[in-house]
């Protein structure tokens, strides 16, 4: 029974941290999600930005001349970020614009960017870090649709673990575990006490095995603790029914009549002890004696105007 509880108590708690952990993932990865879409929105506002830098020139557009279907404002795009690669060659500008702009949305996260022009590539850190760094959505620009001419832009971002478990939610989940995990020990303290194994317990283990009382082949009982057991059964006797038990065990063919009842157990010094208010008190002991022996496969019997006899069912059979 105390195996089954203890196997119970490991599942149940290992199920409630399971669930605890799938909830803290989920909100992890929830949280690495939003911290992915504001950085390219912030990536975004950097482009935009960048071309406040750029003189612009007007001029009429006829699509009907165009040799694609390309739109206006893609190709202008297009070459506009030819411009600013032709200007900065770096993309410093552009990262720099993307770093400010993450900074105002307080993301204290590591940024880079990629830039790709034809055969040319241009990154603001070394490939390692961009190896090491979550790529966001790219940016693609064209004036048409040769890939040797497509201009992209691709930001990075690289979030220390610190900023990811930085969040309420796992404080809470941290607090609730914790309160779980100190009220299941307090549980196992109260239900299987700890038993320190001393000096004096281990003699008291060694009275214990002295005092056992053979009561039939398979069956001891021991004096000391009142404890009755089997290899299937064990009880614990309250005092006044093992006081009886022990009278029964004790005497010739265990039979006691009412007289020693009253001398061994209540003390009486008188030799009668039969009136019907005691025997009365007797029975409800003998009775109370009765339930905790029928695992035992025992029995008292009483003895009309004599009192009782201690038997085992199957030799009255």
């Amino acid at each position: 029974m105390k195996t089954l509880k203890f196997i119970q108590g490991w599942g149940i708690g290992g199920l409630c941290t399971l669930l605890l952990a799938l909830i803290g993932l989920h909100g992890f990865r929830q949280y690495r999600q939003e911290a992915k879409e504001h950085a390219f929105q912030a990536f975004q506002k950097a482009v935009q930005k960048e071309y406040d830098f750029i003189d612009f020139v007007y001029g009429a557009y006829d699509s009907r001349l165009s040799p694609n279907d390309i739109s206006k404002r893609d190709k202008d795009e297009w070459c506009n970020q030819a411009f600013l690669i032709e200007t900065d060659p770096e993309r410093s500008r552009l990262d720099s614009l993307f770093r400010a702009e993450v900074a105002e949305q307080n993301f204290p996260v590591w940024t880079a960017i990629r830039c790709t022009y034809g055969d040319r590539i241009i990154q603001t850190c070394t490939t390692e870090d961009l190896q090491q760094a979550v790529a966001l959505p790219e940016i693609y620009f064209q004036k048409d649709y040769s890939p040797e001419q497509a201009i992209t832009l691709q930001a990075y971002i690289r979030m220390p673990l610190g900023v990811l478990l930085n969040r309420p939610y796992l404080y809470i989940l941290s607090v609730v575990w914790l309160v779980g995990c100190m009220m299941w020990v307090l549980h196992r303290k109260r239900v299987y006490p700890v038993t320190q194994v001393s000096a004096s317990s281990e003699s008291m283990s060694c009275q214990e095995e002295l005092q056992l009382i053979p009561v039939w082949r398979d069956i001891c009982f021991c004096e000391l603790t009142g404890i009755l057991k089997n290899k299937i059964h064990e009880t614990r006797l309250k005092p006044q029914q093992a006081a009886y038990f022990k009278l029964l065990l004790q005497s010739p063919d265990h039979i006691v009549t009412f007289t020693q009842i009253g001398q061994q157990i209540y003390h009486h010094n008188h030799t009668d002890f039969a009136d019907e208010s005691d025997k009365q008190r007797i029975a409800q002991a003998i009775a109370r004696l009765r339930k905790d022996l029928e695992p035992f496969s025992l029995e008292v019997k009483s003895l009309y105007n004599i009192g009782y006899q201690l038997i085992r069912k199957e030799t009255e059979r």
